[in-house]
């Protein structure tokens, strides 16, 4: 009888930057005090880059754009690789950040050393602005320096001049090249240093840059819209901007799907609250049915006109769908528009039994809704808020707030 032997390794995925966030932004979403409990992480995220690419919640300031390249070219052009050339950008990151605080450009700094650099923040924005113009991982990055190094190494001609070989590449935008080598915007001298006076301010050079690719996405934005059209108010939601009327569709499910998680989101609230008091546990200080009945005179009527079976096949086209998604969302909506008050929808069963089963989907091993330690360590976020809008995602509409005020100010400067 033939036999045959089964072995084991160990290896590592690299996955893109933008798989890589997904991934983080799916486990946020499983974390204890967030507001995206009920996990509508995919979609939100969908739609977030749409209106608002290159962006992300964990960003604070434009200019970030332009200092990460900085200092990668620094880097880069004094030809290190691999760990030589990630220690290096960490160091010079770091030093950045004790600038910066010094400066009091960044407030409140919780720690002197941080383990989340901007550049690992700002990486798929890079991306997907064409700052960085290759694709990979920041690890990918570091691992490939000694292939784009010899790809550049080609032959002399007869005048002795350098060319690249036929496989050469670039890592960068040749703009923000240029830019750097012609000490036009932010970078580091010749003893790696920024200057004393750095700030988070973006300069009129550097707004002109980065404005321009905004403005090169090839697809529909809100943030390439209003840098069209001069038309920038900051806003808390996507349908407050000037947006594009290739977006109408998408903006138009976002406002719904946003009103749709608040109700759920207040429904699953309620009933954690009175499964904390059925089990001598401690209420919440909010009085959550008011918060719904708000939600429901302000809303429901508004809610109720959603178009859900577009809405399904939007998802669809988007591949944004995730476990049971769809058949939550229907049923879920089929409920809120047949009850005939607040009261009836949050103590209706088939709701109820909607809500358990939406987080046996996204919460399979932190479950509340049943006696035990994650019931009992359950309150409110800290992110709770009263808003009566009836929305609860914003789809990072406050952080491009801030990203492309930096910019316009810039432009003004």
């Amino acid at each position: 009888m033939a036999t045959s032997e089964l072995s084991s390794f160990i290896g590592w995925v690299d996955l893109s930057e933008e798989d890589q966030k997904r991934a983080r932004d799916y486990l946020r979403s499983l974390a204890e005090g967030t507001l995206d409990e009920l996990g509508f992480g995919v979609i939100r995220d969908t739609f977030a880059d749409r209106f608002f690419p290159a962006t992300s919640t964990i960003m604070t300031r434009a200019r970030y754009f332009i200092l990460v390249p900085a200092i990668y070219l620094h880097v880069l052009n004094r030809g290190l690789t691999g760990d030589q050339a990630q220690k290096q950008c960490a160091r010079l990151e770091q030093e950045l950040r004790s600038l910066l605080i010094k400066n009091k450009s960044i407030p409140n700094p919780r720690q002197d050393i941080v383990q989340r650099y901007p550049a690992s923040i700002y990486w798929a924005g890079l991306r997907r602005l064409g700052i960085y113009t290759q694709g990979g991982s920041q690890a990918r990055y570091f691992n490939g320096l000694q292939d784009y190094f010899e790809s550049q190494s080609g032959l002399l001609d007869d005048d002795k001049n350098a060319h690249a070989g036929d496989n050469a590449y670039e890592l960068w935008d040749q703009e923000i090249v240029d830019l750097c080598d012609a000490e036009q915007i932010l970078d580091p001298d010749s003893r790696a240093q920024f200057a004393n006076d750095t700030d988070l301010e973006v300069t009129k050079i550097e707004a002109k840059y980065l404005k321009r690719r905004f403005l090169a996405d090839e697809t529909a934005t809100v943030i390439s819209n209003v840098f069209r059209h001069n038309s920038f108010e900051p806003n808390s939601y996507p349908w407050d901007w000037d947006y594009p009327d290739e977006l109408e569709r998408d903006i138009r499910h976002a406002q719904q799907f946003s009103m749709h998680a608040r109700i759920a989101t207040l429904v699953y609230y309620v009933m954690l609250n009175q499964l904390r008091q059925d089990n001598a546990l401690a209420a919440v200080e909010v009085d959550l049915m008011d918060a719904v009945e708000r939600w429901w005179d302000s809303a429901r009527d508004r809610h109720a006109a959603w178009d859900i079976t577009d809405f399904i096949n939007w998802t669809a086209e988007t591949k944004s769908q995730r476990g049971n998604d769809v058949p939550f969302v229907k049923q879920f909506h089929h409920e809120l528009t047949a009850a005939k008050s607040a009261t009836s929808f949050v103590e209706s069963e088939k709701v109820r039994k909607l809500i358990v089963a939406r987080e046996m989907d996204k919460r399979p091993n932190k479950r509340r809704l049943r006696p035990g330690r994650f019931l009992a360590e359950w309150k409110l976020p800290s992110q709770w808020s009263s808003d009566e809008s009836g929305y609860q995602l914003d789809f990072r509409a406050g952080i491009a707030s801030t990203i492309v005020k930096d910019i316009f100010e810039g432009l003004n400067r």
